[in-house]
């Protein structure tokens, strides 16, 4: 079986570099795979030239940027399948839609909901906001700035793809469709992609590289947070949470999202720590010695891999009951739902759950025993037997 992976590399190795990272690993090792990858990067946009930039531009409006050279890519190396990941902001279109395939199966991973919503999470930085998808119509996140706080990125992004209902029709030209969790394949179906061309396949983390079980309660000091600092994450709300709990140790792990920050008059308790980006041994670490992940997403999450890859560590998770949070967390068994964002209700259950926590022996257990079902390997199987289904049908 030979594969061709595909995928624009974000400006700060994100989640869906991971994922695309590790599944070329895992994929690479198997003997009877074949398998390379076409990889471009928005970094290497970000730091070239005006003149180059102005001409990747250009080409990704006009709607052929990189085309010629994954064709030709395609053409030498005669793929059975051509698996996109993540195809915005610069390829778009989408890109899938423009190749010529030759006898390979195409699979779009839809990672996020960038078909339908430019900034991709269906929140406006303050409330829900689906009114791209509603009047297929991108104008009114142009307006709204929705990309990078920017009216001219906004309309950049815009005119370089297709309206939501055009990339439904498009949705022809695709073989398969993959979500990394069973709330998206939901939410995917119920937004127009025929349901018998959708399948699930989870998001995998390091489970062997873990050693959470071995961490005892008297090490585990930090209630942590690892991701984007801004509102929609609900970074205010860790900050509010932190300064009533002046004995906890707070970590916040991540950078600041200029599109969306945090309010400058929300105090900034001194029991927090900013990290900054983490990574590798580093990450672990902190996992180690986490006594609680906390995770106040407002957004519809389409995989909580950082929710999972903290319960391989043994740390139990709180977090809103919304996207694929909502078919992570176990209640009492590896974490609890946050109930409301009244500062109040949210002091009320932190406490309750840190005592039931800190009182239950074994819910790190639970939490790295849940977490294992995500293992690579698991992930590796599952997407060979996706290949093999999708090449057999």
């Amino acid at each position: 079986m030979k594969i061709l992976l595909v995928n624009e590399r974000t400006s700060i190795f994100g989640g869906v570099d991971k994922v695309v990272s590790d599944d070329f690993e895992l994929l690479s090792r198997q003997q009877d795979i074949k398998i390379r990858l076409f990889e471009i990067s928005n970094s290497d946009f970000l730091s070239s030239s005006l003149i180059k930039k102005t001409a990747v531009v250009l080409s990704s409006l006009l709607r052929n940027y990189k085309i010629s050279e994954l064709q030709k890519e395609i053409d030498s190396f005669e793929p059975d399948i051509i698996h996109f990941h993540n195809i915005y902001n610069l390829l778009s279109y989408p890109v899938w839609a423009k190749i010529k395939p030759r006898k390979a199966k195409i699979v779009v991973h839809l990672h996020n909901y960038y078909p339908f919503c430019l900034n991709s999470f269906f929140h406006d930085g303050s409330n829900d906001c689906t009114l791209c998808y509603d009047k297929s119509s991108f104008f009114p996140g142009v307006m709204k700035r929705c990309y990078h706080n920017s009216f001219l990125k906004s309309l950049f992004v815009s005119l370089n793809r297709v309206t939501p209902q055009k990339f439904i029709r498009l949705t022809g030209r695709a073989d398969l469709f993959i979500t990394p969790g069973e709330d998206s394949l939901k939410r995917f179906t119920a937004l127009g992609i025929p349901a018998e061309k959708v399948v699930m396949v989870p998001n995998s983390v390091a489970i062997s590289d873990h050693t959470g079980s071995s961490t005892g309660k008297e090490e585990r000091k930090f209630i942590t947070y690892i991701g984007n600092i801004s509102v929609p994450k609900g970074s205010d709300l860790i900050y509010n949470l932190a300064g009533s709990f002046p004995g906890e140790q707070f970590v916040i792990a991540g950078e600041k999202h200029s599109d969306y920050p945090v309010p400058e008059y929300i105090n900034i308790p001194e029991n927090i720590t900013f990290t900054g980006f983490v990574s590798g041994g580093e990450k672990a670490e902190l996992l180690r010695h986490t006594r609680l992940f906390i995770y106040p997403s407002r957004l519809p999450e389409t995989g909580g891999l950082g929710c999972i890859e903290a319960m391989a560590y043994g740390a139990p998770v709180m977090c809103f009951n919304n996207g694929e949070l909502s078919n992570i967390i176990r209640e009492n068994y590896n974490g609890k739902f946050f109930s409301s964002e009244d500062n109040n209700v949210m002091v009320k259950e932190l406490k309750e759950f840190l005592g039931y926590a800190d009182l239950n022996k074994n819910i790190h257990e639970n939490c790295i025993n849940f977490a294992s079902q995500f293992s690579s390997l698991n992930r590796k199987n599952e997407l060979i037997k996706t290949y093999t289904i999708l090449l057999g049908s």
